[in-house]
């Protein structure tokens, strides 16, 4: 997972596109070309981008150090940048994994309200028929009125109040 615009750099570590948008004016002067010119046509070279990020044209770098040692150069420097984009990458992709776990866990909640839901009603509805078991017809709805306001059905009764679904 990438979450910065990166810049190419031809058989080397790509960089965050920010770490070379200050030196566009170099790349036009090296170049004569836009860095997302550059990008669409692969990038620069590790050596051409090592002259770019330090102000050099491309003479100095052949006459002084050399491609060998700027290429040398920029993966070490490419490698120091890269560090705090690639801890941000992975940070981001520890979060998405923890989203997705979140996510997983609140489903089978619902899942389980659901079920917890069902099953409060068929206690409920089992309580009543138990109550209404030998007593007479005058009888049965006076015990189911005292056994509503018993601890266990405000309880029952306040747990199925929460949900949205109707009875």
């Amino acid at each position: 997972m990438v979450t910065t615009r990166r810049f190419p750099i031809q058989r080397g570590p790509d960089v965050p596109w920010e770490v070379m948008a200050p030196h566009e004016s170099q790349c036009q002067r090296n170049h004569g070309q836009s860095l997302k010119r550059l990008a669409e046509r692969g990038g620069l070279s590790s050596s051409e981008a090592w002259a770019v990020v330090n102000g050099l044209d491309l003479y100095d770098v052949e006459n002084s150090i050399g491609w060998a040692e700027a290429d040398r150069l920029w993966r070490q420097y490419a490698e120091r940048v890269n560090l705090p984009y690639d801890e941000v990458d992975r940070l981001l992709a520890e979060r998405d994994v923890e989203d997705a776990r979140q996510e997983e866990a609140r489903a089978s909640l619902v899942m389980d309200v659901v079920r917890l839901r069902a099953a409060l009603m068929t206690a409920k509805s089992t309580i009543r028929a138990w109550h209404g078991i030998r007593l007479g017809i005058q009888e049965e709805p006076a015990v189911w009125q005292d056994y509503q306001a018993s601890p266990e059905m405000r309880a029952i009764n306040a747990a199925l109040g929460k949900t949205e679904s109707p009875e």
